[in-house]
């Protein structure tokens, strides 16, 4: 049969075009693509495009396209072999990419004079040859490992100890230097930065490629905040587009890593309501209080921020029996006030009456750091029970009512809870004038003397059991008065005593009765009248006290009737009842 000479030395021309040339980073595509590949060659004879060369092991067309998907470290190449059709003078076929991959795309083209197609012509597509389909959105998740950190059991995100940060993110075209945080700072408790130098480096290391390990599309990078120079309040924000502009959802963590103790402040840990008293006694520093105070503790923390105090009271030696104090009571969140942008925190509580002691606390932070315990060397007395005092003598053997013949002493007893013998006779503050805390006042008036003369004592008290105890000695023949005042150093007053008068006596009468002698005496026989003169020397002389007797007889010894007259010539027919009247008698200006 006929046959037709074909002499053709002219190179097929092919070109690849793409309906979608939207690229993110050159060689990204959202969307599907479909590469449209156009063969202009007069002998083109499509039935036939995909067969072996005769004598070659290469195809007239050989299309090929490389595929690396998910999970996938390497390409596999297909040999596709999408049909062609007519249009025009040329030949066109299309062959469409839509999964999520990266691809590689080549055109190899021998016509039937086995010239091999000139360099494709891919026109003005993007990204022709190699390029990447992707439209899953990237998924980006922070985490921790704590396995050394520890949460606060009451304050969620709040943490001591190191903790490891983790980012991982889920992506198949994944660049870490795309990483945006929006937001990554460590704040102290008042909202400034801190000084964590570690921050810069921090995000620099997330943004670095070689930081991260990879397994499949997953990426991985960590870092430990460890428990030194990293103590702050931090906040992460990321945000992350992948590169073929697939946005993730914002990621966002807080926490706060706290590993410093709070601390207080030199002479402003603690402060207490108005005293009545601030006094140092024997070395030590006391308030004194008459009715219920109050006490304001005060702590810093530069982090957490406070979270508690617990404070105690405790009872020192010298007050009330029946006080146990108080121990580690907790002062709430809710009940501290915040200044300072939040780093001071105060808060008071009261201490109520019968109390002598010291007090102490620690403040305890968000993250559970507790400060030393601080306790104060001031000593807090509150008392509002006035002191007991009892007097009570060794001699109450008294002749008519409150006459001894004795010395008597006095022991003086105070029950006080707060007693502080050393300081008794010293002027209390601002009351009273320079009246003493105690006062012990004797009245004492002598033999020839008119009136008392009062001073005040200073006996020595001494511990006995639970009270203090004094002696004062009257020793003196005199009458006594004695008085006793105790204000206590809460300036409760004990003003209630009797005033006790008595006499002591220890010295006999005596006796004198003179006798006038008249004219014309015979030795005991007179012819005129006599007159007797009668003394009784006696510091405490009571006219009731005296019992005289006369008896008159006549020379034979019967008993006559006798006649007095008193000083002013005036009749006494009764003369025991004349002496027994104190009216009758004139007091000596000696004795």
């Amino acid at each position: 049969g006929d046959k037709t000479l074909v002499v053709d030395n002219v190179k097929p021309v092919v070109s690849v075009s793409y309906d979608n040339n939207e690229a993110d980073h050159s060689s990204y595509f959202q969307g599907s693509r479909t590469a449209t590949i156009t063969i202009a060659e007069e002998n083109f004879f499509k039935d036939n495009l995909y067969d072996i060369i005769p004598g070659t092991d290469k195809k007239y067309l050989t299309i090929t396209v490389g595929k690396r998907g998910d999970n996938d470290n390497n390409y596999t190449e297909t040999v596709v072999k999408p049909v062609f059709t007519k249009d025009g003078d040329v030949y066109k076929a299309t062959y469409t990419f839509t999964d999520d991959a990266d691809y590689t795309f080549d055109v190899v083209f021998f016509d039937y004079s086995l010239n091999e197609n000139a360099p494709v012509d891919y026109g003005t597509s993007v990204a022709p040859t190699a390029f990447t389909i992707d439209n899953t959105d990237p998924v980006v998740e922070i985490s921790y490992d704590d396995t050394n950190a520890v949460e606060s059991a009451t304050n969620a995100g709040y943490f001591t100890g190191s903790r490891k940060l983790i980012i991982k993110v889920t992506e198949h075209n994944f660049n870490a230097a795309e990483l945006d945080f929006t937001e990554f700072i460590g704040m102290n408790v008042v909202g400034a930065d801190v000084e964590v130098s570690e921050i810069a480096a921090i995000v620099t290391y997330f943004k670095t490629p070689a930081s991260w390990a990879r397994e499949g599309n997953v990426s991985t990078a960590t870092y430990t905040f460890d428990d030194e120079g990293t103590d702050a309040n931090y906040a992460i924000e990321i945000n992350y587009d992948d590169l073929a502009g697939n946005a993730a959802a914002k990621e966002t963590s807080a926490f706060c890593l706290d590993n410093t103790k709070p601390y207080v402040v030199a002479d402003a840990e603690i402060s207490y309501s108005a005293s009545i008293l601030d006094t140092i006694l024997n070395a030590i520093t006391f308030g004194f209080y008459k009715a219920e105070m109050e006490v304001t503790i005060t702590a810093y923390d530069e982090t957490a921020g406070i979270d508690f105090f617990t404070y105690s009271y405790t009872v020192s030696a010298g007050g009330h029996k029946d006080d146990a104090g108080k121990a580690n009571v907790v002062i709430p969140n809710s009940e501290i006030t915040f200044t300072e942008g939040g780093k001071k925190a105060t808060a008071s509580f009261k201490i109520p009456e019968q109390f002598r002691g010291y007090v102490s606390f620690t403040a305890t932070d968000m993250s559970g750091n507790t400060s030393d315990l601080f306790t104060d060397d001031k000593c807090i007395v509150v008392d509002n029970v006035a002191p007991g005092v009892n007097v009570t003598y060794d001699n109450n053997e008294a002749q008519n009512g409150n006459f001894y013949k004795a010395n008597r002493t006095a022991t003086i007893t105070i029950s006080a809870d707060n007693f502080f013998p050393d300081y008794l006779y010293c002027p209390i503050d601002n009351v009273n004038g320079n009246e003493d805390y105690l006062v012990i006042t004797v009245g004492t008036q002598l033999d020839n003397e008119t009136g008392y003369t009062f001073a005040n004592v200073k006996p020595v008290f001494t511990k006995d059991g639970d009270v203090y105890k004094a002696t004062v000695l009257f020793d003196k023949n005199a009458d006594y008065k004695f008085d006793i005042k105790y204000t206590d150093k809460s300036h409760n007053v004990y003003d209630s005593y009797q005033e006790d008068v008595f006499t002591v006596d220890k010295t006999y009468p005596t006796l004198n009765v003179e006798f006038s002698e008249p004219a014309y005496s015979n030795v005991n026989q007179y012819r005129e009248d006599r007159t007797a003169t009668i003394t009784i020397v006696e510091h405490n002389f009571d006219a009731k006290d005296v019992v005289a007797t006369v008896v008159g007889k006549d020379a034979s010894g019967a008993v006559q009737p006798v006649s007095f007259k008193d000083g002013e010539g005036n009749d006494v027919t009764d003369y025991a009842a004349y002496l027994r009247n104190n009216a009758n008698w004139t007091p000596s200006t000696t004795d």
